[in-house]
């Protein structure tokens, strides 16, 4: 019992700062979102929220997803500027992030009248209890997700490149180049994060910010889009059902690799972009398309797989009959600023982006 309570003492430490970092992402996300003027659903009449009206205007879960998914993506370009700027120290990082959350909550705190927005349209009885149950369930994945991370890195990719490059931004305390290291010209947002996960927990926390938030998260955007959207708990088990069949997923799940974080920022991308295209309007797409690029942008930061994965979305953009030109260069224009960066960076150095 005594060789377990360290551990326990460990396991507390971490869950509870995953679960704090994403209160404070849904913080952000929800100010970004709410200053694009983006309307989620719940916060707009339910004939506007789903494709015919059918729906439940009862979509908690999907906020979240989409105020934690957004406050994340945002906060790695964050971490992204402070390495190029050479200020990726625990003091200026714990001071950026203070201000963007306390920004994020003014701006919360002086548009209180969202609060009212959110009740427009006709809930079905029952749905707060559900959307909370919804959250809770997030939560406890989450923590339990942490706990499989409470291990010593041992794979090869974790401990021969992604963990000591993000050693190496720490100890020079921002984005140089390490000679030593394979493919030191290829994006590397991931790492940024690992080496804030290693100022604050160690390899252990770098773990969880790889593995236990973005796998939390994107179940969380399967499980509410399928239960909402189809209309009942049962689609979204299935949803989950599917997801943990999906073999990839648990082959480095514990273990700081970049891949989990990489289906987040894709699936997030898609889930925008099929957003986008059932929004009535102009004027109510854009938004859709701007946090789509947010994300599909954030993906080619993560891996060079992630930049096809980002082309790929934007000629889906430009096929889509609703959307096209009008949109497809809004998209191009925010993904080359939120995911160019490192791609500009290899270029400037190599003569090769790639």
């Amino acid at each position: 019992m005594a060789l377990l309570l360290p551990i326990a003492e460990v396991a507390v430490y971490h869950a509870f700062s995953a679960l704090l970092g994403c209160v404070l992402a849904a913080a952000l996300g929800r100010a970004l979102l709410d200053r694009l003027g983006l309307k989620l659903p719940g916060q707009e009449p339910a004939a506007a929220s789903w494709p015919g009206g059918s729906r439940s205007a009862s979509s908690a879960g999907l906020r979240c997803f989409f105020w934690m998914a957004s406050g994340w993506a945002v906060w790695n370009s964050v971490l992204f500027v402070l390495g190029l700027a050479g200020l990726l120290t625990a003091g200026v990082v714990a001071t950026v992030t203070a201000l963007l959350v306390a920004t994020s909550l003014a701006h919360l705190w002086r548009s209180r009248q969202l609060a009212a927005r959110l009740e427009a349209g006709p809930a079905r009885p029952g749905a707060p209890r559900e959307d909370a149950l919804e959250l809770w369930g997030f939560a406890c994945l989450l923590v339990a997700l942490t706990w499989w991370c409470i291990r010593p890195p041992g794979m090869w990719d974790d401990t021969s490149y992604h963990l000591p490059y993000a050693r190496h931004y720490l100890e020079g305390a921002g984005i140089s180049m390490n000679p030593n290291l394979r493919f030191p010209l290829f994006p590397h947002h991931p790492q940024l994060l690992f080496a804030v996960g290693l100022m604050s927990g160690g390899e252990i926390h770098a773990q969880v910010l790889a593995g236990a938030v973005p796998v939390a998260l994107t179940a969380l955007g399967l499980f509410s889009l399928a239960r909402h959207a189809g209309g009942s708990w049962v689609a979204g088990a299935l949803s989950l059902g599917v997801f943990a069949q999906f073999a990839p997923l648990g082959e480095a799940l514990g273990y700081a690799y970049v891949d989990h974080l990489l289906m987040l920022w894709v699936w997030a991308a898609l889930l925008c972009l099929w957003m986008a295209s059932q929004a009535a309007g102009h004027a109510a797409q854009l938004p859709w398309v701007w946090l789509c690029a947010l994300f599909a942008g954030t993906a080619a930061s993560t891996k060079t797989f992630g930049g096809l994965c980002a082309f790929l979305i934007g000629w889906a953009v430009l096929l889509i009959p609703s959307l096209r030109w009008r949109a497809a260069w809004r998209y191009a224009l925010a993904v080359s600023i939120v995911g160019g960066g490192w791609y500009l960076r290899s270029f400037l150095i190599s003569g090769d982006p790639f």
